[in-house]
Order: C-alpha cells, then structure tokens, then sequence
C-alpha cells in the first residue's frame, strides 16, 4: 500500500465513515509485514497519529517457515494490547528452502495452526493460498511456496484438506461476536459534515451463515446483443488462440459455458449476463463423487441436448438411436449409450454403468496399475497407493537393485502391490542374467517402446533374436505369463511392429499385447484400443496420460481429470483390457516438453507420499474384476515353446490356464537395523551429509533439514543406495512405520505419546538436552517459569523431537463438524469458482482479497452473493489509498463483521504509507 503512518492515519476517518455506513462495527488495522520500516514501529507510529482513531484489533503477516519463529513475531504485536489478525501467512522466507514445497508446508502447518487456535490473542488467521507458479516474484533457486489450498477445479489441494483437519478451540457458532476495546467516541470529520462512530465495549463482529444457494437470473446471449458478439469470437478463434483464457473449456464447450466464463471474468465491463445453462450448474462440496445416480434418469435429462462434432449434429436420443441401427455398427442400447456417452460430452451422463465405488465400498481394482520411477516412491508413497492400485512398474526388472533408490521390493510386498519386472532393452538383459528377476511375478513384461530411437530401440528382428532369453528369465523366477514389448505411435507405426515381430517369433511365449498411447480424450483411446485388438489377445495399456500436440486444455491437472472421468470406466468394462497403468508424472518432472514448455500434470502420489487429487480420483471409479486374495488371468491356448540359450534346451509350458499369481499380504516386515558408527563409511557418508550436503544441496535430502537425526539422514542414504548400499537399515526411535492414511484426523494421548520422547535430544545452536529436560528447564524461572502443559507446548514447538509432547489434540475427530471461527484465507478471488467455495466452506469460516467487494474487483471470480451462500464470511479490506476513492463511491458490502485497513504499508511495493499518512 507504501503509506507512511501519519497517511494512513489521515486517510482512516474515511476508512472509519465506510465502516460506518454499511454498518460495519469492527475496523481491523493496516495489516504490516517486515520491511525497512519496522513493523512494529510503523504501527506504533500509525496509532501515535491516530490517538482517536477507531482500530478494533492489529492485523500483520508472517512469512517464516518454523513454528518457533512465528511465535516470536506474534509475541511482538502482543504489545499493542489488542486482539490479533494474522492476515498472510505460509513458508515463505530465504534460506528455508527445506519447506517450501507441499511437504514443507504440511509440516509448518502442523505446527503452527495448533498454536493459532490455542493463542487466546489470536482472534483470526488467514493462510496465503497460493501455489508455485502463482507468486509474483520467485526466492533462491527459482522457487516460491506451494502453498495453494484450493486447486484450479474447485477441489481442495492436500494442504487444504489438511488445514481443515485441525481440531479448533473457537467453533463458529451462527452468529459469532467478538468483543473488543473498551467503549470511546471516535469523531470524524470529513469536510463540514462530522459524524459519531461509537466503540462500545460489546462490539460484535456478527455474520448470519446461510446455506442456501440463490439462484441468479438468467439469460443467454442472442444475435445482436455484445455479449453474444464476444461469446462467438471466444468459440471460433479466442479458445485456440489463447486457452489459458478459458480453463477448463474446449472447443467442444457449450455456448453457455462461454458465456458463463465472461460473466465470472466480468468481460465488457459484465456485458455479459448470468446465461441459463441446462442443466443449471449447481455447486457441490464434493471435491470428488463417490456414487453415480440411476444412470437410464440421468440420461433422460439430455437426450434432447446437442451433440455435435465437426462432420455432423443431431441430439444426444439421435446419436444413441443411430449407434443402435446397422450402419451405426449395430449396438446393444447399453453399448450404444456407451459410445454416445464417450464421443459427445453433453452425452456424458448416459454413461450406463455406475462410474464410482459407493463409499462403504473396499474394492479395488486388479486391472489398476501405475507407471512410475522408483525414486519417486517412498514408505508413504505405497502405503497411500495400496488404496489406489493393484499392480505396479518401474522401467526395471527389480526395485531393490534399481539406481535412484526408492522402496525395496520387500516393502512393495508388505502393502500388497504386486511389483511386475520389466526388461526395459539390451541393456537390461546382461543385469537381469546375472541377479535373476524376482522370483513367482504375476508377468514379465518385455522392451519398451522398441519402435523408439530413444528408448529400447529395437527391430522387430532383433527384439525377437532376443526373446528366448527373456522365456529364461522367466521360467527361472517361476513367472509364467510374458507381457509384449510396450510399443507407441512413431515412425515405425506399432501395429505393424508388433506384427514383424510376431512374424519373426512364431514359436515365441507371448501372451499379452502392450502398448502406450498418451491421447487426450475418451474416444480417440477407444480407438487405439480397437487397433490392438487385431492381435486376438489380452491387451496391457502400460502407459496413458493427456500428453498430446494440440491438446493444451486438457494437460493441466483439471484436464486430466477429465480425461481419467472419460477412459477409467471404459478400460474398467473393456473385456479385452487386461491391466491399465497411469503414466504418474507431475508436469516438472517429464524430459522434455510439448508446446508452450508445458507438459501433462498427471502426478498421482505427491512427494510427501500422500494422493495428489488425480489420485484420489483414480481411486474413486468402481471396478469390474475386483482384487481377489489370489489373481488368476487365463491365456492363450496350450503350446510348448522351445528355447534355446547357448548348448542349454529347456521347456516352458504356456497353457491354456497359465495364471498370474499373487498373494497379497498387509503385513509390513520390519528390517534388521545397524545404525552406523564411527570408522564405518556409512558413518562417514552421514557425517559429511549433515554437516555439508544438506547445505550445499538440500534437494539430495527431501523432506530432511539441518535439525534432522543421523539416523533420518542415514535413511535417506539407504533408500537412495550410496555407496553401492554400503549404509544398512538404521535403528530408528521410534521406528518408522509407514501409514496408509495421508491425513491424521486423530491425535493419541499426549501424555503417552510424549513420554516415549522424553529421552530424546532436543538440540540447537546452542544447547543439547532432551526433550524432559527442556520441558523441565523452561518451569524453572529462568526458563520461564512455565506450567508444565505449556512447558511441554513450548518444547514441542521449539524442538522436532519433542513435537509429541503438544499438550493439545492438534486434528478434530472424524465425526465433528465443528469449524474453526478463527480459520480463514487470502487469496485473490479470480482463483475462486463456485467449486472452490463450496470446498472451501468445509474448512474455512471467513476471508478476504485485498479488495472491499468481489462482485466488483477487477479479475472476476465468485460474487458477494456466491460468498454468503456457502456460509463463508467476506471481510472487506481498503487495500490502500488507491481504493478509498472507488469504495467510497460504491459502498462497502453491508453489515460485513469487519473492514480491514491497508495492506503493509510499511512495504513501497504494498500500501507503502507512513504511520501519520
């Protein structure tokens, strides 16, 4: 806002007139972070010129990273004797790289939101909801936060799912009041008009939730009118020019959903009014369904809808009417509502079979797989996907020996995924000869993508000469089912591969077909499959995502969910489809990008091992061949393939009931431990780890920090196979135990779970204790003279270790529907959709946008009425001084519980006013 105190002071009478006439009774102060000017003084300064001036509470930010830090800071504004607002805050700061990821978030999270809600002076918080890419200037390294809470499609991001886990001491009530200083006169003078603005010592912030979701007046867009103008130019030219313009549309969207767009985005100064979809759009809290109505009345509702493509139109009844006739292929009605459902989207819900699991199902697909690099993994990881996938692959015959690192073939076993090896090419073979594969796989999978110069880059011929050594491999690890080379679009066209090669294996074991295809919608991947299925056997699509030329609009994280809602249910009811495996790649991690240097954000497991949302969507569609304790697939009639390798002549029968088998355990192993001591080179790797490495290259130790244990580093090491696996499993206290669930919702008795800490070492820069210790010491005077509950909160805060020791429940239980009162966020409001809001109101009582009204702020976003509906209290704010003029001519929003004063007017890129200003 770049105000000194002494203008902001003389622009807040009319801040206060505001207030005064829409009704709002509470003034919250300029909101001030650090800069050149000293917070704390620009405040000080700003009330010293403001002595009659009516400011209800203090509101700051805080961008530091460690839960310590911000008790510190909160404690600074505890001088002015006011109750406090934390406005902005996550992990943002230099030198806490470590934490500035989700995983980072997540833990600062947990230790401050706990606090927060157990700081009597801490009235409201508002998180700083932004994600990486969305900050407007980067920190060392190029990156900022990734401290999003709501994601483009109106779903909770994991952190926001997180944030509303915590358990609150100040549940919202339905009126909520909050009192304040006690009662003075303010007056105001503006011009020759003076006025009375009283601040009683009940002060109430009062704000009615409604649940209740008005429906806006409609009208859509015809010939003639501007709107309808606009609307046509964003159909015909503006969506394949600028995309990015129009999220989550396509060419194939409606004239409503155009026109829908303009109206959030206020194009032509709101030219465009509210249209009347059909049907009308009704936001849900959902983020994810979990159950699909009678699918014969779903239809019903849009069999007169328009179903277009670029050869004809006719409605979504005319498409499955004419699917049904001999020229249309002469389907089943169940079949032909199918493929209406998959080619049109306005068909969509004629989908005929249920799409996802009802949610006291326990099913799981044995069809559902994952493609990804084994350093991607983690413990978390598996635990999370073990409610995701049955089966899985690495590029590599054996996750134990594979470089990189990442979970062990053990722990693949203990959460029941069956590991599937691969010979990725020649260069694979020799390895894998001399190790063995790991022994009664459920398959072996052969090249990838041979037709590839690339990748294993083979010919026909030559993939062939080398197959009888992969029917060794597999009868010596008792594997008896081998999956095709995996092949992909590409100068040598697939088909026709896959055909020379056959034709120069005749007498080859090959019992499955497998291939990749990364197309972006439903229907153009029904007619891969269809290509395929001239081979005559079970088909394994190894590799699929969204990641095509063209295809821009669907590669975000909301266009692969639309792409997974179209393709899951057809491969889950495609007889011929024998195993599916997501491509699981966030959109950073590919090596090399498609148009625009963007690629597809198709990530499945977050790094922190909890599910990204495409995840949990992936986890949510109902199956047709549920995981059964063993899994038997049927193959090929009996043959019996001779191989000959060297002088040796061997026998592998292929019968006509070969199954893939495997027994699926929960039962996690524990590892023998050693941790490392001196003279050992594991404990010199670990040293030089954390005295230099996690300095000089953090990103070698994720989820690790400068406090981290030597045996968390040694861990690290291990996983990671330093030195050629020269650091063992170390004895862990208490040992690691991988947890299936990404989110606590419960907290075990404190007292329990702090005494098994009480040994531990609490150290810093400048002490080493244990955590008994330090929660003794700080109940002595000179650490305080503390009461023990908050001797154990301040150990807990100030040490990792002792972090079991929080004296409070941190999570609400998993039957309470209490909200924090406190709990809020910051976020610009063209983030926001009627979605977003609707998830929102499951975690968040209030927030605000730097702005005084969202139905006029420049940008779009959700309006004020959409705000109320979903029970989500609006503060205004006067930004600075360049929007008391425009609020002053507008109004402010009436009978809002607060008005927030300027935004860091103490920063010259911010309100930027001096205290007396």
């Amino acid at each position: 806002a770049n105000l000194s105190p002494a203008e902001a002071a003389a622009m807040w009478p009319r801040v206060e007139q505001l207030a005064l006439d829409a009704g709002i009774n509470y003034l919250v102060s300029p909101a001030v972070n650090f800069a050149a000017y000293d917070p704390i003084d620009w405040l000080r300064d700003f009330l010293e010129h403001c002595q009659n001036c009516k400011v209800d509470a203090i509101a700051f930010h805080s961008y530091t990273c460690y839960g310590r830090w911000l008790k510190d800071h909160i404690q600074k504004y505890k001088v002015f004797g006011k109750p406090l607002w934390l406005t902005e805050f996550a992990c943002s700061e230099f030198g806490s790289l470590e934490r500035r990821d989700a995983a980072g978030q997540s833990a600062f999270m947990r230790e401050v939101i706990p606090m927060l809600e157990h700081d009597a002076d801490i009235e409201m918080y508002a998180w700083f909801s932004y994600f990486e890419d969305e900050w407007s200037w980067a920190l060392e390294n190029g990156k900022n936060a990734d401290a999003g809470l709501v994601n483009r499609d109106g779903t909770l991001s994991d952190l926001g799912r997180l944030y509303a886990s915590f358990e609150t001491t100040v549940p919202v009530q339905q009126t909520t009041s909050i009192s304040t200083r006690p009662a003075t006169t303010t007056s105001i003078t503006i011009g020759t008009t003076r006025t009375s603005l009283p601040t009683t010592a009940s002060t109430t912030m009062t704000s009615t939730i409604s649940q209740t979701t008005p429906t806006p007046s409609c009208h859509t867009a015809v010939a003639g009118e501007s709107c309808h103008e606009s609307v046509t130019w964003a159909m015909s030219e503006g969506i394949y020019s600028n995309p990015e313009w129009y999220p989550g549309l396509s060419p194939d969207s409606s004239f409503e959903e155009f026109q829908k767009r303009l109206y959030d985005i206020r194009t032509d100064n709101g030219a465009c009014p509210f249209p009347c979809m059909s049907p009308a759009p009704t936001p849900t809290p959902s983020p994810m369904p979990t159950s699909t109505p009678q699918p014969s009345l779903a239809c019903e509702a849009v069999l007169q809808e328009i179903a277009a493509d670029g050869w004809s139109s006719d409605t979504c009844g005319g498409r499955i009417a004419w699917y049904q006739t001999q020229a249309g292929g002469g389907l089943s009605e169940q079949d032909a509502k199918a493929q209406a459902a998959l080619f049109y989207t306005a068909c969509e819900p004629c989908w005929p079979w249920p799409k996802y699991r009802q949610p006291d199902s326990t099913q799981m697909s044995s069809k559902r797989g994952i493609a990804i690099s084994n350093d991607r993994l983690s413990s978390a990881a598996l635990a999370s996907l073990s409610e995701v996938i049955s089966w899985g692959y690495i590029w590599h015959f054996n996750p134990s020996t594979v470089w990189g690192g990442g979970p062990r073939l053990d722990e693949w076993n203990s959460f029941g995924i069956r590991f599937v090896p691969m010979i990725w090419g020649e260069k694979q073979l020799g390895p894998a000869e001399a190790e063995g594969l790991p022994a009664a796989r459920m398959a072996l999978m052969g090249y990838n993508e041979p037709n590839f110069p690339d990748q294993a880059n083979l010919s026909p011929a030559e993939a062939a000469a080398m197959w009888p050594r992969v029917e060794q491999l597999a009868l010596d690890a008792g594997i008896n089912y081998l999956v095709s080379p995996a092949v992909n679009f590409a100068a040598y066209d697939p088909i026709d591969w896959l055909r020379d090669f056959l034709e120069h294996c005749q007498n080859c074991k090959v019992d499955a077909i497998a291939f990749h295809s990364y197309t972006c919608y439903g229907r153009w991947l029904k007619d891969h499959i269809q290509k395929y299925k001239v081979f005559g056997k079970p088909l394994w699509l190894t590799e699929f995502a969204c990641s095509e030329f063209g295809s821009l609009e669907r590669r975000d994280a909301a266009g692969q969910s639309a792409f997974m809602r179209e393709v899951i249910p057809m491969l889950e009811h495609d007889a011929d489809i024998e195993m599916y495996a997501w491509f699981s790649y966030f959109e950073d991690e590919w090596s090399w990008a498609l148009e625009n240097g963007k690629n597809a954000d198709a990530g499945l497991v977050n790094r922190d091992g909890t599910l990204s949302d495409l995840g949990r969507l992936y986890a949510s569609f109902e199956t047709t061949v549920p995981v059964q304790q063993t899994t038997s697939i049927s193959t090929r009639p009996a043959t019996t393939t001779s191989i000959t390798i060297g002088t040796t002549r061997t026998s592998l029968p292929t019968t006509a009931s070969t199954t893939m088998t495997s027994t699926i355990s929960q039962t996690t192993p524990t590892p023998s431990c050693h941790t490392a001591v001196a003279g050992e080179s594991c404990h010199e790797s670990v040293t030089w780890a954390m005295s230099e490495g996690i300095y000089s290259n953090p990103e070698w130790y994720p989820g690790l920090s400068p406090d981290s244990s030597f045996e968390e580093f040694q861990k690290r090491l291990y996983d990671i196979r330093t030195d050629n696996g020269a650091c063992p499993f170390p004895c862990m206290s208490p040992a690691p135990t991988p947890t299936p669930s990404p989110m606590p919702t419960s907290t075990p008795q404190p007292s329990l779970a702090c005494e098994a800490v009480l040994q531990e070492i609490a150290a810093d820069g400048w002490s080493s204790d244990t955590c008994g210790g330090r929660i003794a010491w700080y109940q002595t005077q000179a650490g305080g003279g503390l009461s023990e509950q908050d001797a154990k909160a301040q150990a807990a805060l100030f040490y990792t270790a002792c972090e079991p020791c929080w004296p409070w429940p941190k999570y609400r239980q998993p039957d309470s529907t209490q909200m924090s009162s406190k709990r809020g966020i910051a976020i610009s409001n063209d983030r926001l959709s009627s979605a977003a809001l609707a998830s929102l109101s499951e975690v968040i009582s209030w927030g605000y946008i730097w702005h005084f009204n969202p139905s006029t702020v420049w940008g779009g976003g959700p309006r004020l009425d959409e705000w109320n509906s979903f029970g989500i209290r609006f503060v205004p704010m006067i930004w600075g001084e360049k929007q008391l003029g425009p609020a002053e001519a507008e109004g402010l929003p009436a009978a809002r519980m607060a008005l927030m004063g300027y935004n860091e007017p103490n920063f010259p890129d911010q309100a930027n006013l001096s205290p007396a200003e």
